[in-house]
């Protein structure tokens, strides 16, 4: 009888509970979806896996300048008999350059513009330039079997020239023949012209 009479009194204090006797009352207690950590419905991409590129980035258009560095060697040249070029190309088609050298007369100081062909390996040019330098002229030079040996004289000079180029990797080689004439003159208003040839090598970078 004992335990009927606790079994009874533990049912009626369930009846009693407050969440038994108001269902609303139990709802209020109902895990909402938010408060239940789940994942998250959003889809998310997977990261991108992360790759080395093989494929150079684009020059900038300061890095696409180039430079030279030529020994220059012939007969009459804007730069002696023997002197070396600096060149710098701003564009694939045009080029400047400018050098010093040694002419049996004395030391030579030119400069050059030049057009020449966008070829990547061999290409042609044409220049137009000035050169100035010690030069002692002599009457072989006009035709006459003697020679004459006149003074030294400052002389600058009109050169045109026409010529080509090599390019293999960082070596250039060059040749190239022209025409030089003075523009202050000998024997009274005669103005002095000269053909020139010659060949060059040298680094390009």
């Amino acid at each position: 009888m004992q335990k009927l009479a606790l079994l009874a009194s533990l049912t009626l204090s369930l009846l009693a509970s407050p969440t038994l006797a108001n269902p609303a009352h139990a709802e209020s207690y109902t895990a909402t979806p938010s408060a239940i950590n789940t994942p998250s419905s959003t889809p998310v991409a997977p990261a991108a896996p992360t790759t080395l590129s093989t494929t150079p980035a684009p020059r900038s258009p300061a890095s696409q300048v180039r430079y030279s560095v030529v020994g220059i060697g012939g007969f009459a040249t804007p730069h002696g008999a023997i002197g070396v070029d600096v060149g710098m190309e701003p564009v694939r088609w045009a080029a400047v350059q400018a050098g010093v050298g040694i002419g049996f007369t004395g030391t030579q100081y030119a400069a050059m513009g030049r057009l020449q062909t966008p070829w990547p390996y061999l290409r042609g040019y044409i220049g137009l330039g000035a050169s100035v330098g010690d030069f002692k002229d002599v009457e072989i030079w006009h035709g006459h079997d003697e020679v004459e040996e006149k003074p030294h004289v400052l002389t600058a000079w009109r050169n045109a020239e026409i010529g080509a180029e090599l390019v293999l990797g960082p070596a250039v080689v060059r040749a190239f023949v022209g025409s030089s004439r003075a523009l202050n003159g000998y024997y009274g208003d005669e103005k002095l012209e000269l053909p020139y040839a010659g060949a060059g090598w040298g680094v390009r970078f």
